[in-house]
């Protein structure tokens, strides 16, 4: 009776594996086709830059401030 369980917890787990796999590979197909619509439009090329790059120096400015390193104005 136990190995029947066993059996059929294996059969179980290895369904939820290959539905991961599945998953993950639809989550990607459709990160590609995000990124190539991207990177084929000028116009949404360089909105996301400046969003990401605006986003990378408000962060560093964030975690300078955190450290408390500061300019010669706010001493």
């Amino acid at each position: 009776m136990l190995y029947l369980l066993a059996v059929d917890a294996l059969a179980d787990l290895s369904d939820i594996i290959t539905n991961i796999g599945t998953a993950a590979t639809w989550f990607w197909t459709h990160f590609t086709n995000l990124l190539e619509m991207i990177m084929t439009n000028p116009l949404l090329l360089w909105t996301v830059a400046l969003g990401i790059g605006s986003s990378v120096i408000f962060a560093v400015v964030k975690v300078v401030k955190k450290f408390g390193i500061r300019g010669k104005r706010f001493r």
